[in-house]
């Protein structure tokens, strides 16, 4: 177990360092468990689904805070300077949380469609990391393709907010439902809106 917790963690180091400490967190639903994660400049939570051995058979890691690093490593050529957080950073938070939400719903994140009024149950299939854009200091646009049980596809625009150094989605929107858009991105003057069709 504590072997998957490190792989996963391994994902997030660059910008949260080290693991420092791992707890159980209470209460453990009956077919997983529930851990806190301390990093070096961080935090997060990982929910690990177990069979009936008690062997990990899934495992999401969220993280729940991010920290500037106000002390440099050793070795550090400028002590001011701040790591920028990253566009695949954002990329792995949008991942995480997913997983996350996922887990909540049986596998299933579960998003209301505010054209119809229905709750979709969706699985993310990915991620499109060449949309991927940083539209003002703080604020990150992602764009992800999810699926229903059906095989219906629907693209889903993120907007997500870093804000006292931790990571937030401030805005979901479904932009397309089997193929069809249905609004447009219309820039004018440097400025990005949606456009309904």
């Amino acid at each position: 177990m504590q072997e998957a917790i490190e792989n996963e963690a391994k994902r997030v180091q660059e910008y949260l360092g080290k693991i420092r400490k791992i707890e159980m967190s209470a209460p453990d639903p009956p077919d997983g468990a529930f851990l806190t994660v301390q990093f070096e400049r961080g935090a997060g939570e990982i929910f690990l689904v177990l069979d009936q051995q008690n062997k990990v058979i899934d495992l999401n890691l969220r993280i729940t805070r991010v920290e500037r690093n106000e002390h440099p490593e050793e070795g550090s050529e400028h002590p001011d300077e701040e790591k920028p957080l990253s566009i695949e950073g954002v990329a792995q938070f949008l991942e995480n949380e997913v997983a996350a939400r996922s887990a909540k719903g049986n596998g299933w994140m579960e998003v209301r469609d505010e054209k119809t009024g229905n709750l979709l149950k969706l699985k993310m299939v990915r991620i499109h990391r060449e949309r991927l854009a940083k539209t003002a200091d703080g604020v990150y646009f992602v764009c992800a393709d999810f699926e229903t049980s059906e095989g219906k596809l629907y693209d889903l625009d993120f907007w997500v907010m870093e804000k006292d150094h931790n990571l937030a989605i401030t805005d979901t929107t479904i932009h397309k439902e089997a193929g069809q858009p249905r609004y447009l991105w219309v820039e004018s003057e440097g400025i990005w809106t949606r456009k309904p069709l």
